[in-house]
């Protein structure tokens, strides 16, 4: 309703997503749960095995994908940056 918006966003994202609305609070999920990291098929695993896929939704490319179809040079400035 009009006293509270839901914005599903990427948090790098979410001064774009408030488009100058003023508000009163923020309430942001940033944690994992153990459960993300129990499920192989999450790809977030060390203990059971699953695809790469470590995104925190179903949407978007993969890690897998990532490796697979990033530049050398990108796969490398994520991990040493």
């Amino acid at each position: 309703g009009d006293r509270f918006n839901f914005l599903r966003t990427n948090f790098a994202d979410v001064h774009s997503c408030a488009g100058g609305c003023l508000y009163d609070g923020i309430v942001l999920d940033l944690g994992v749960s153990s459960m993300q990291l129990d499920q192989g098929e999450r790809g977030f695993s060390f203990r059971n095995d699953g695809a790469l896929d470590m995104r925190m939704s179903k949407e978007g490319p993969t890690a897998a994908d990532f490796v697979n179809n990033a530049p050398q040079e990108q796969i490398a400035d994520v991990i040493y940056q």
